[in-house]
């Protein structure tokens, strides 16, 4: 359905100021083939599932919180919360990138909103999202910085992400089918960023 949005949670709270580790599968099928151009190139027109999905730590006392549909992706709008975004469509008002992209949004303790200004870091080296093939994810995050990670070519940083890493960073790292090589590394202080209990 247009617009629709779903969430699935955990059903008891996972600590992860301190560091985790997960890893799920995904897949997304019944594509639409939508184009936002006046002229349709085949390889310039690509199948998308939607706008995506997100993944989301959140500390808001509603254990089953879902924000609002399309763009926002069951995300926006949920407060104390950071939202790792596999975007498969283009949202030029958002300053969305055409291709599909990772994308990682927090506005702190306030509501969260898919837009630029809450936009940590974004990545388009990754495989098609929607190519209705099962994609393996696995993200880590270590209240650390690994001096390493400043050298790897997935290294990403925003003139945004600055602010709440000023008092110390870790590392978040995302794999996407390709577990030994990150798709995206970037500086990340979750104490810093939401208030976790």
């Amino acid at each position: 359905d247009k617009d629709s949005v779903g969430a699935a949670w955990y059903n008891t709270m996972q600590h992860v100021s301190g560091g985790f580790e997960t890893q799920f599968s995904f897949r997304i099928t019944d594509l639409s083939r939508h184009c936002k151009t006046d002229v349709t190139i085949e390889d310039r027109c690509m199948a998308r599932g939607g706008d995506g999905f997100a993944f989301v730590i959140h500390d808001n006392n509603f254990s089953h919180a879902l924000g609002a549909g399309a763009s926002s992706m069951g995300y926006g709008g949920i407060d104390n919360s950071i939202a790792f975004e596999f975007d498969t469509w283009y949202n030029s008002e958002l300053g969305d990138l055409y291709q599909n992209h990772i994308a990682v949004h927090t506005m702190g303790t306030e509501k969260n909103t898919p837009g630029s200004r809450s936009r940590l870091v974004t990545s388009t080296d990754v495989p098609n999202l929607s190519d209705g093939n099962i994609h393996t994810v696995k993200m880590r995050y270590e209240p650390w910085m690994e001096a390493d990670s400043l050298l790897d070519p997935s290294y990403g940083i925003s003139p945004y992400s600055l602010q709440w890493i000023a008092s110390g960073a870790g590392t978040l790292k995302l794999w996407i089918d390709d577990l030994d090589r990150p798709a995206l590394t970037f500086p990340l202080n979750l104490g810093n960023i939401l208030a976790l209990t």
